[in-house]
């Protein structure tokens, strides 16, 4: 079981942004066929916009989900 943190501040970027920085997270933990478990290194700041986090578990959803796919 593999783990990757993203950068806590990566949730003030753009969504452009926040999907890039998720994309090298799951490139860099996710094995194919194996288990990983993606997560903020930090917690979240108080000033985050819930969105922004809403947004951070999409792309994570999306991206493995194309992922185990493929």
């Amino acid at each position: 079981m593999w783990r990757g943190n993203l950068d806590p501040c990566a949730l003030y970027s753009t969504e452009e942004e926040l999907e890039d920085r998720v994309m090298e997270m799951l490139d860099s933990f996710a094995f194919k066929g194996g288990r990983y478990i993606a997560n903020l290194g930090h917690g979240i700041y108080p000033d985050v916009e819930p969105e922004k986090v809403a947004a951070f578990v999409d792309l994570v959803h999306r991206h493995s989900a194309h992922d185990i796919a493929t």
